[in-house]
């Protein structure tokens, strides 16, 4: 366990603590070195009172997770900021360090900032407050220790504080009381000579005062005092300084005299007035916004508007921010809030708080949020203001740079406005361009619109890494072609120092996930998967693709017809892959058009509910249809039509907006859309008219009617009406780009359809299986309508795994009788996205109970495992299958077909060397061993790894085995595939050593001797492959293979990776290999020192001649059967009973206490246990497994009734029903 991990885990932990006495059940312990005590020597203490992991200094094993830290004192305060909320990051924390006067300047500082109308917090040697409320701390110390700080300050937050002021020690930061806490800025009053009892010399005293300066944005620092010149040069670059004293007003004079004679206290009120200074200067922005408005209402005529444009400063005082958008909600008639140097803060919380002011004025003020500042100025300009209206663009006047994280970027509201006057808009370039980015992050990459747009970014050369869940995506294969590797989780860690740009998709937190507010806080620029889109199209001519269904197929055709005209096209289309361009993402830097889909759900949900489409600049725009979708996003369809209308509107003067009219609601909203239209449909008033249409299994047929023109006789490869339109839609398009009738009309006839849009999965059992992504009413009558189109006389059976708790409840009724077109329908479990939470108002069963008002035959059927079992129950030959979801429906196919072909086929899956019904005693040391149902050896890593991957999608049971020396396979074999690790080689470079896990342990063990490596010598005997030494962490005479281990590389079923030792959770005949089952690779080994190989030789051969006494040559025998018993597992009554001589390297050998229960030269059939060692279970020849299983556990038992030990095995069991 890294401390990274047990951050992210703090939530699973009751409570933390570094005092023993106080650990409760499920603890943090943190063991801390006192002056008097040393916190490691009471872990024993923590452990009874339940502690569920220990955090600590030195190299220690435990029961209970352990987590091994530099410093104890540091991870302590990490992990109280973490345990309490990080509440220092949600405050402005004002450190007040001195030998003399920081107590009063603190008390200042809170009084200043109180009466200037701040909630604040203060920590002091007086106590602890909030607005004047005294808060219980039970200390008696200047600075409490971290858990109690980190509890305070989370108080101050649970109040509302904005500020903590917090006095602090030269103790507490040498101590790292204060760990934890993020200062903003740091106050000095003076440094004298005082606590060298402690500190030793004036410089270490000094030096401890700078520590409270290293993390802070301000430094606030005396320079009368004689400590200046040595703390100023300690403080890092980039931080501001602000000296005092400094000259003041009149009035603050004036008060400042009055009150403080003393000049000691004119320097303490000095200090505080420069710190409060920073954090006020911007109190005046409320009044400066009213005073405008007022002055503009007066120029205004009569019929004319006020249309504000502003937003407020991130990390800047949070309280003006309702007051201003209060003030222009009741001044100005229409307010757009937007970005004003965000900095580390996100624009649609800050817009949220403008927001909330406008609830404070009466009727419905009108608002629009645009986070995008040349967007909102360019909408304030082009589609709010009329000809008497004025356009007040407040908040950046003549700045010339916008602040995003910790840079400045070019930025000029003067020129936005010129930009917006001539119909453009001009964007923040937010500090990278396509030709100087290098490395960028994808969360959430495996996505099927985030995986197409990672391709285009690797097509540009660019580095593309990734995260996701582990769950298999229909992107998998993807991505893995193209070699971009992805991490399973979520984690800051995950984003790589490199990482130029971070591109997050709305899933999994969307804005809020944790790898996005680290990228924020390093200052790596972070945009959302409709910006990326966005942006990577801006240089290109824009197609876009919009519609509640259809969106995926159109834009997919119209990429392959621009393809196949030479046009060059670009594309990012979210569907796992379209099969006749082989990608689904492509960027081409020499074509102009770029083709992507256009979504109306929203950036990033619950943060940014703007529709992804607003960000795109279309030439040509696509409108397939408009339904009733997103229900969390758009409550009504009016709502939806109306953000459709807006996306319209942005077709330009030279542009088109190519539109579906059969669709009523497209008739709607077009009627006062003024843009270039070209529509198409059946209906007879459309520019392009469908007519003549016919289906037959495999193909659909169409004409086209132009202005009198005629198309014959079109076909496609793909069913249904509404791919008719689809097609249609796409030959407009192409023919407004001047591509030839004839070349479209081909191009049409060659596309063979995308994945999961009702693809073609396969056949088994005179049964077809079909896979559509259908997750809307519509989109399913459509489906099952094409279904009937192309096979009217099969039996039309549809599995359906509805898609969020929200959109099937909200289209509840008409979900039920969109499956009217099926015989037989069945329901699996909702689908829920990670953006919401389970509806228990709404089910599957609810919805197949609904459904038999419209098809009798109608079923629940649960989960992925259920449902398999209920298909293979129900169906039958003849059938049509169609599977329709935008979930993991897809998962079913592996169970029904991929797995029968991998059985009856095995060599079209797994290739010619393929055996079947191998008997797995000609591989394994005991000679002992039913059939596996399929053996291969794979000789490279690609083809293990290749192996292994097309089982786990199968669904087929595989085990990798090496040269079997530690296996008891039962007669009944295994029932699956067995794939030996035939890889092997041996690499040296002085001291270390990289080896192939195929490799013989000998082998690896005499080049240890030739290279006079010490450390392997005595594990010379030992039979087996190093892959299988590491799994069980085999070893011999005090030595054992992870002792000079460093690393390991595995493949754990997704992708290949390093496991650093401390992460290999090494034992006793243990490791993390054992437990979670990856498949080893390659070992690498650091020796630690060299000696005379003659002597490692002769150290050998003694060790071989001792172990010969008990393992005579040709045994088949699997070395010592069962565990010896490590001490520190048993309790005092058991070790009782054990003589201490018999105790050799902390361990009870399992051979003396079977020898104690006569287990010495007994039999069963032919297996003997041998008669001068008890731990040797010997097939004499002839043997059957379950005798040896028997034998071993018989002696089992007696050992456990003498001694109160079980035994456990040293060897894997394969195909038994329980362990011995």
């Amino acid at each position: 366990m890294q401390l990274e991990e047990l951050l992210q885990k703090i939530g699973n932990y009751s409570g933390i603590t570094d005092d023993s006495r106080k650990v409760m059940k499920n603890y943090i312990f943190v063991a801390i070195r006192g002056i008097k005590n040393d916190g490691h020597d009471f872990i024993s203490d923590a452990l009874k009172n339940g502690a569920g992991v220990v955090v600590g200094e030195e190299e220690i094993k435990i029961s209970i997770p352990y987590l091994k830290v530099l410093d104890s004192r540091e991870a302590l305060g990490k992990l109280a900021s973490h345990f309490f909320g990080n509440p220092s990051n949600r405050l402005k924390v004002i450190g007040v360090t001195g030998t003399d006067g920081k107590t009063t300047t603190a008390n200042l500082i809170y009084f200043m900032l109180e009466t200037a109308g701040k909630r604040v917090g203060l920590i002091s040697t007086l106590g602890a407050k909030i607005d004047k409320e005294e808060v219980d701390t039970g200390l008696h110390v200047t600075n409490p220790d971290p858990i109690s700080l980190q509890k305070i300050l989370s108080e101050f937050v649970l109040k509302g504080a904005e500020f903590a002021v917090v006095e602090v020690t030269s103790h507490g930061l040498d101590q790292k009381r204060v760990a934890g806490v993020k200062f903003d800025m740091g106050v000095l009053t003076n440094i004298t000579r005082e606590h060298l009892d402690y500190h030793k010399t004036f410089e270490a005293y000094v030096k401890a005062k700078s520590k409270l300066f290293a993390g802070v944005r301000i430094s606030v620092l005396n320079k009368n005092d004689s400590s200046y010149k040595k703390i100023k040069p300690l403080i890092p670059k980039g931080i501001k300084i602000i000296e005092y004293p400094m000259a003041l007003s009149g009035p603050l004079v004036e008060a400042t005299n009055g009150r403080f004679p003393e000049d000691y206290n004119k320097l303490n009120t000095q200090a505080a007035i420069a710190a409060v200074r920073v954090f006020v200067d911007f109190a005046h922005t409320p009044n400066a916004l009213q005073n405008a408005l007022f002055e503009l209402r007066k120029k205004v005529g009569r019929k004319g508007k006020i249309i504000s444009v502003f937003g407020s400063a991130g990390e800047r005082d949070r309280a003006k921010r309702s007051i201003m958008g209060e003030i222009s909600a009741r001044l100005a008639d229409v307010s757009v809030f937007t970005a004003e140097d965000p900095r580390s803060e996100d624009v649609e919380g800050i817009i949220d708080q403008l927001v909330e002011g406008t609830k404070k004025v009466k009727g419905e003020p009108k608002y629009y949020r645009i986070s995008e500042r040349g967007e909102a100025i360019w909408f304030a300009v082009n589609k709010l203001a009329g000809s008497e209206d004025i356009v007040a663009i407040f908040g950046k006047g003549h700045e010339k740079s916008m602040a995003y994280g910790v840079k400045e970027y070019p930025w000029s509201d003067q020129e936005a406005v010129y930009e917006a006057l001539k119909g453009r808009i001009k964007l923040v370039e937010k500090g990278f361009d396509f030709d100087r980015l290098k490395n960028v992050h994808f969360t959430g990459i495996k996505g099927v619109g985030m995986a197409s747009l990672a391709l285009c970014f690797d097509d540009l050369g660019i580095k593309v890494s990734g995260s996701d869940t582990n769950e298999v995506f229909v992107t998998d294969e993807t991505l893995e072609k193209r070699k971009i590797s992805w991490r399973v989780g979520f984690s800051g860690k995950n984003v790589s120092r490199k990482c130029d740009l971070l591109i997050t998709t709305g899933a999994h937190g969307g804005l809020t996930n944790p790898e996005v507010l680290e990228a924020k806080k390093r200052g790596i620029a972070t945009i959302t998967h409709a910006e990326g889109l966005a942006k990577i199209g801006a240089g290109k001519e824009v197609i876009a693709v919009s519609g509640v269904g259809g969106k995926s197929t159109t834009s997919s055709i119209i990429s392959h017809l621009l393809e196949k005209a030479g046009l060059e096209p670009s594309f990012a289309i979210g569907v796992g892959n379209i099969f006749p361009l082989g990608t689904p993402g492509k960027f081409n830097s020499k074509g102009k058009h770029f083709i992507c889909e256009a979504d109306e759900f929203a950036i990033s949900p619950g943060i940014n509910d703007n529709p992804r489409f607003s960000l795109l600049s279309p030439k040509i725009l696509v409108a397939t249809n408009i339904e009733h979708d997103h229900p969390d996003i758009y409550p009504r369809l009016s709502d939806t039509k109306e953000t459709f209308k807006e996306f319209f509107k942005k077709v330009p003067e030279d542009g088109w907006l190519v539109v579906n009219v059969d669709n009523k609601n497209i008739r709607d909203v077009i009627s006062d859309v003024d843009v270039p239209k070209a529509t198409y449909g059946f209906s007879p008033d459309a520019d392009w008219k469908i007519f003549d249409v016919s289906y037959s299994p495999g193909s659909t047929l169409f004409s086209l009617i132009h202005r009198g023109d005629i198309v014959k006789n079109m076909k496609i490869n793909i069913p249904g009406q509404y791919n008719v339109q689809n097609a249609t839609a796409a030959f407009v398009v192409a023919t407004l780009l001047g591509i030839s009738p004839k070349k479209v009309k081909d191009g049409l006839n060659s596309f063979v359809g995308v994945k999961r849009r009702f693809e073609f999965v396969g056949e088994v059992g005179g049964m077809l299986i079909y896979d559509d992504y259908a997750h809307h009413p519509l989109e399913i009558k459509a489906v099952l309508k094409a279904a009937r189109q192309w096979f009217p006389d099969r039996r039309v059976v549809a599995v359906f795994q509805p898609h969020t708790y929200s959109r099937t409840k909200a289209l509840f009724g008409q979900f039920a009788e969109s499956f009217k077109g099926a015989n037989v329908s069945a329901f699996m479990d909702i689908y829920s996205s990670a953006r919401e939470k389970k509806d228990p108002n709404v089910s599957s069963e609810r919805l197949a109970q609904e459904t038999k008002k419209y098809v009798k035959n109608s079923y629940y059927i649960g989960s992925h495992k259920e449902a398999t079992y209920w298909l293979k129950k129900n169906l039958r030959s003849g059938d049509l299958l169609l599977t329709l979801g935008a979930g993991d429906i897809f998962y079913l196919h592996e169970d029904l077909l991929g797995k029968t072909k991998a059985i009856n086929e095995p060599k079209s899956i797994f290739g010619d060397k393929v055996l079947s019904q191998e008997p797995l005693e000609n591989h394994t040391t005991l000679g002992l061993g039913g059939p596996a149902s399929f053996f291969i050896k794979a000789d490279s890593e690609d083809e293990l790894i290749s192996i292994v991957k097309k089982a786990n999608s199968l669904g087929v049971k595989n085990m990798v085995i090496g040269d079997g020396s530690d296996l008891l396979v039962s007669e009944k074999g295994f029932p699956g595939l067995v794939i030996k690790n035939n890889i092997q080689g041996i690499k040296t470079s002085n001291y270390k050593f990289m080896v192939k896990c195929g490799t013989s342990l000998q082998s690896l063990v005499d080049r240890s001797i030739m290279e006079g490596c010490q450390g392997m010598e005595k594990m010379t005997g030992i039979p087996g492959t190093v892959g299988g030494a590491v799994y069980g962490n085999a070893g011999a005479y005090g030595q054992v293979v992870s002792d000079n281990l460093t690393r390991v590389r595995a493949f754990d079923g997704k992708k290949v990776r390093w496991v650093p030792k401390k992460l290999c959770q090494f034992g006793y005949r243990e490791s993390i290999f054992k437990k979670n089952k990856w498949v080893l690779l390659e070992v690498e080994f650091l020796f630690k020192s060299k000696v005379s190989p003659a002597q490692l030789k002769k150290e050998a051969a003694d060790t071989l001649t001792l172990r010969l006494k008990k393992y005579k040559p040709g045994l088949k025998c699997p070395g010592s059967f069962f565990k010896n018993i490590e001490v520190k597992d048993l309790t005092r009554e058991q070790l009782i009973k054990i003589p201490k001589e018999k105790i050799v390297y902390g361990k009870i050998p399992a051979g003396y206490l079977l020898e104690e229960v006569g287990a010495k030269g007994k039999r069963l059939g032919k297996i003997l246990i041998a008669d001068f060692h008890a731990n040797l279970f010997i097939n004499t020849g002839g043997g059957n497994p379950t005798d040896f299983y028997k034998l071993a556990k018989t002696y089992t038992k007696k050992v456990e009734e003498k001694f109160g030990i079980k035994l456990e095995p040293e060897v894997q069991l394969v195909g038994f029903s329980q362990n011995v």
